[in-house]
Parts: structure tokens; sequence; C-alpha cells
């Protein structure tokens, strides 16, 4: 069953990629991948609601930029204060979590990132911590 085929996937052991279970989460994170992506323009709300069909967990505050591609979604923990540029493809197989960080337009994310960063590349990596001086509204 998926919960067990996740468990795995989290473990960090070899697995098979190509069970019947993870084919169909791939396919569902796809569709609604396609579906948060063609909602840029809509009201937040809606736009929210479109992203927690993509991803596990989405704080305050989250915002991506379209395209957003995801493996699974569902090991992707995004917190308060994020922000992801255009065109970013996050590989959750063994989970993503990241908060009050800024990752660069099309970046492929593969892991965690820390908080009040600046990360990008493929793949992402930290390129600096966000200070005092990049504020710009955001809050602290």
């Amino acid at each position: 069953d998926l919960a067990q085929q996740r468990e795995l996937v989290l473990s960090g052991r070899m697995y098979d990629d190509l069970t019947p279970e993870l084919l169909a989460a791939r396919e569902t994170a796809v569709v609604a991948a396609a579906a948060y992506n063609d909602s840029f323009g809509r009201h937040a709300e809606e736009r929210l609601r479109l992203l927690c069909l993509c991803v596990g967990h989405a704080g305050r505050n989250v915002h991506f930029e379209p395209t957003l591609r995801v493996e699974f979604g569902f090991n992707i923990s995004a917190g308060d204060d994020f922000y992801v540029n255009f065109d970013c493809v996050m590989l959750d197989g063994g989970g993503i979590t990241m908060a009050r960080a800024v990752i660069g337009s099309g970046s492929v994310v593969t892991s965690d990132q820390p908080a009040r960063s600046v990360a990008a590349g493929v793949p992402a990596r930290v390129l600096r911590e966000i200070t005092d001086r990049d504020r710009t509204g955001w809050p602290s």
C-alpha cells in the first residue's frame, strides 16, 4: 500500500520506484501541480488550497511561481515566509523541509534548505544567508 511505500522511500533504503502505488502517487502529483500552475493570477485562497494538494504542508506566506513540479509532493513541507521563483523542481523522495527561504529560478531541490537562506542551482544549494539588509517588508 502507499503508506508502506512512503515509509520505504523516506527510509533511505533501496526501493522499487515503479510500484503501482508510487506511479499513481507521481501521477497525482503531476495533476495537482498542473492545477496549481494554472491558477496563477487567481485569488490567494484558491491558490493555497491547490498548493496544499501539491505538498504535504504549506505555512503562511508561501508562494511558488509557475511552474512548480514535484515528484510526490507529500514529502514536502514549506514553512512560513517561503518564496520559490520560476521553474522549480522538487524531487522529494527523501523529504524536503524549508521555511523562511528563497529558492532561485530553475532550481532542483533535492534536500532540506535551512531557514533564512537563499538557495539555487541544480541541485539547489545555499548561496547565502538572508540578512536584515534583505528586508523588503517580509515578516522577520
